[in-house]
């Protein structure tokens, strides 16, 4: 499939600026027309909304451009439902129901219990938090070492956590507690910024030892993170329905300042992604949404809008907060 163009990505990008606050707006980015279900090769602006309604029943001031102009042309404003999107480590019974019932991926035991050495794809969280999924490995770019990657709302309890507090695996949801369980210490994170731009929702841990995790996969149907198999994001947030918001390798790069066993590759509109979390196990899809513009609600702690990050449908559950997304089917 063709990629998106950056004039694609910069018409969504202002169509953002001006739409996003909309009521019933949740997510604006660039990507291809749905057409029949699937993904047609039309690049357009897409917008996600809570409830898409027929235009008899919509307000003028709700009623979207069919397209807009850039360079002389006209480009399609797409619009589907999608969201409101939750950070996925908050559990409900909605998530239990989904992975039990085998709608939406298939979690094993493995995936809640307690795992050593700690695989990416397993059950960790900060000691104050419910659970998320340990994302892998990374080496810090400041000083060379292995570190654990997740979420900031995982393992740093979505900025109330301190350097040091400890992270346990399984998480607290799962039955882990401190010191038994204790795998790591929290070093630093990605502040969240509530009703402002944000870029990306990371954070790291230092293991207790350097045997205590493992480049590899708690599903043997995915192999371990490197040149063939590369990181593309990391999941963060979700709606109701499994559509997942990604964030992009590449940010969490330069934002953590860490590296990826084997580098990182960029999304693209119709890419091929996978990735192993503590609710849904394995599951693979293909991105829709590039360089999106969303709204993602932290519960109490607030709101905060993310800028460039990237959707999978029918993807991840509460609980998959953290899980490292790579790109599948390469040679």
């Amino acid at each position: 499939m063709a990629e998106v163009g950056s004039d694609v990505q910069s018409a969504a990008q202002e169509f953002a600026d001006e739409h996003l606050s909309m009521p019933g707006v949740n997510a604006i980015g660039a990507g291809f027309r749905i057409t029949g279900g699937g993904i047609s090769d039309e690049p357009c602006i897409r917008v996600l909304m809570t409830r898409k309604r027929p235009r008899s029943f919509v307000p003028n001031s709700m009623i979207f451009p069919d397209s807009v102009r850039i360079h002389g042309s006209r480009l399609k404003v797409d619009v589907d439902e999608g969201g409101p999107f939750y950070s996925l480590q908050v559990l409900s019974l909605a998530d239990e129901v989904a992975h039990t019932t085998g709608l939406l991926g298939v979690k094993t035991d493995v995936h809640t219990g307690r795992v050593r050495p700690a695989p990416f794809g397993v059950s960790i969280g900060h000691v104050d938090v419910t659970a998320g999924t340990l994302g892998g490995v990374v080496h810090d770019q400041t000083d060379g070492s292995l570190q654990v990657l997740s979420n900031n709302h995982v393992l740093a309890n979505s900025n109330a956590g301190d350097s040091g507090d400890a992270i346990v695996q399984p998480g607290p949801a799962d039955g882990g507690g401190a010191p038994d369980d204790a795998l790591a210490e929290l070093k630093r994170f990605v502040s969240l910024k509530w009703d402002e731009q944000n870029n990306a929702d990371c954070a790291i841990a230092t293991p207790s030892s350097s045997s205590a995790v493992i480049n590899d996969s708690a599903s043997d149907d995915v192999g371990p993170c490197g040149e063939d198999h590369p990181a593309v994001g990391l999941v963060f947030a979700g709606d109701c329905s499994g559509l997942t918001l990604v964030c992009p390798a590449a940010a969490i790069n330069s934002e953590l300042q860490v590296d990826f066993p084997g580098g990182h590759q960029d999304p693209s509109s119709g890419m091929i992604v996978e990735k192993v979390g503590r609710t849904t196990g394995w599951t693979a899809g293909q991105v829709r949404e590039t360089g999106a513009h969303a709204k993602v609600s932290y519960g109490t702690h607030g709101t905060a809008i993310f800028t460039g990050v990237f959707t999978v449908p029918a993807f991840c559950h509460g609980g998959d907060s953290g899980a490292l997304v790579m790109q599948a089917g390469l040679p």
